[in-house]
């Protein structure tokens, strides 16, 4: 996101991103040799599956057959190798060397097979297509300059130091990790003496304390006179951001936090855009409605954008699967707040469809009115707590349940559990529902939004049309040919010096 002229929003996106992806694909680089700095792309051999499209950076595109034991000539000792299906042979590799050479081939769209298999024999065709990939990168890395050296140009005023800060930080109640306290320094630095926009951004996966990144920025912003825009991707995770900060800055009276939501009445909304206009609301927090030209903001100093990765179209694609088909759907939240956000977000899918919320904190004669609904079928969707959930699967299992699964989304602030036909879907929700299932532990966020990525595919990169170029050489390797000649520019980087400098 580029950033704004003058006294304009700082935003957090992303300075320092390479340190960022190095700490987490640090296991990647594990892949390579021992000793091989920063992360790679490259793949470990043993996470492919028979089919799976590979890349060899010397030979090209080939299809991943299986790992098995073999006896190298001169030896009597049999070693694992990677057999890899070309078009013109079959290629095997030590698993060794593999790890230093194999890329997993990922589109930057949903179709997963590359046009062609490469020749074993003939790698010509192979290298015009690496060499026209590099040429792209060039082009994409002289356009990311001339758009780096404008923001450059911008200036903002630097924020002072908010006095109160101390108090404010010993309200959370963890300590910091390591990487938490170099983000909460890093980000001062970007909002009191910087004098440029700020452009970072903040990766790390669910409960590793982004947000309280984000608060002590918003904080020391709204403390300077400025207001605050928090930009989520849905309304359910725009209020659960109103409900923390709105927790989180109780004990300041003079700071208005506010959520500008669809289901607002008209007079409602009316009035929150005259106090965002006439800054009597220093926190705003919203869906992209935020961005609309109706929305005028008195003393806009901070945009924090929340870009975690979603994935509400798999789950509104597999709950409209099996509700065509005629069966049921348990909608699990791990907690009871939250489950009136989860509701109204379906119903705007879901407009002729029976929903109901179960938890155990409901009058118990409406809670069995509303079990025996479902167990009836009336019910349709039935949104509820792990525990009720569990009691309800206990006391009937519906025939028309064909097969049972739990699938956790990555930002662990909802589940999804239901029965479906696992046939009746298409290849593309079967493979994010499969990656839903493979990364669901805390800590694999990155993984999970990486796969997804590769699996729906991200269209343009760097608002560049590169669909073509990366579906030449795979994803992978383009993004580390494309993160070396980031490198190299960085290598050959001219430091200005004073002229007293040089005398002395």
């Amino acid at each position: 996101m580029r950033g704004f002229a003058g006294t304009t929003p700082s935003v957090m996106s992303r300075s320092k991103q390479q340190r960022g992806l190095q700490k987490h694909k640090g296991d990647r680089s594990k892949n390579g040799e021992r000793g091989e700095k920063g992360f790679s792309y490259k793949v470990d051999p043993y996470t492919l599956k028979s089919g799976d499209y590979v890349v060899h950076k010397k030979v090209g595109i080939g299809r991943f057959v299986g790992i098995k034991f073999d006896v190298p000539k001169g030896s009597n000792e049999p070693i694992e190798y990677v057999f890899i299906e070309y078009a013109d042979g079959m290629a095997k590799l030590p698993v060794k060397q593999a790890r230093r050479i194999l890329y997993r081939y990922n589109l930057p769209n949903e179709t997963k097979r590359p046009r062609a298999l490469s020749k074993l024999n003939d790698t010509s065709l192979w290298e015009r297509k690496k060499t026209k990939g590099k040429l792209t990168i060039q082009k994409m890395v002289v356009d990311l300059m001339e758009s780096y050296l404008y923001r450059l140009k911008q200036r903002k005023p630097s924020y002072p130091k908010a006095p109160a800060m101390v108090e404010f930080e010993a309200q959370f109640p963890c300590k910091p990790t390591p990487d938490q306290k170099q983000a909460f320094i890093d980000v001062e630095k970007d909002l009191t003496v910087s004098g440029t926009p700020m452009d970072r951004l903040i990766c790390g996966d669910v409960g590793f304390g982004k947000t309280e990144v984000a608060l002590r920025a918003i904080f020391c912003v709204v403390s300077a006179g400025k207001q605050a825009m928090v930009l989520a991707p849905t309304i359910v995770l725009a209020k659960q951001h109103f409900d923390v900060i709105s927790e989180q800055f109780c004990p300041y009276p003079n700071i208005q936090v506010g959520l500008l939501s669809r289901f607002q009445t008209r007079s409602e909304k009316e009035e929150y855009l005259g106090m965002i206009n006439e800054g009597h609301l220093d926190i705003i927090v919203g869906t992209h409605s935020l961005l609309g030209s109706r929305v005028v903001y008195n003393n806009l100093g901070l945009l924090v954008v929340d870009e975690e990765q979603p994935l509400a179209k798999t789950v509104i694609s597999a709950i409209k699967s099996e509700l065509e088909r005629g069966g049921q759907v348990f909608y699990v939240l791990p907690r009871i707040k939250g489950l009136k956000e989860v509701m109204e977000f379906l119903e705007q899918s879901f407009t002729d469809i029976e929903l109901a919320i179960a938890h155990g904190k409901q009058y118990s004669k409406h809670l069995e009115d509303t079990m025996e609904k479902f167990a009836q079928g009336e019910i349709r969707i039935l949104i509820c707590t792990m525990w009720r959930a569990a009691l309800i699967f206990k006391m009937k299992t519906p025939s028309s349940f064909r097969m049972f699964s739990s699938l956790v989304l990555s930002n662990s602030f909802h589940c999804i559990s239901h029965w479906y036909k696992w046939q009746s879907f298409a290849d593309t929700p079967k493979e994010r529902l499969a990656a839903l299932e493979e990364y669901c532990k805390l800590g694999q966020g990155f993984q999970l939004a990486e796969r997804d990525m590769g699996i729906r595919g991200f269209g343009t990169i760097f608002g560049e049309q590169q669909t073509g170029d990366v579906g030449n050489v795979g994803i992978d390797l383009f993004f580390e040919m494309l993160f070396e000649s980031l490198s190299k520019v960085e290598e050959h980087r001219v430091f200005p010096v004073t002229y007293q400098d040089i005398q002395n």
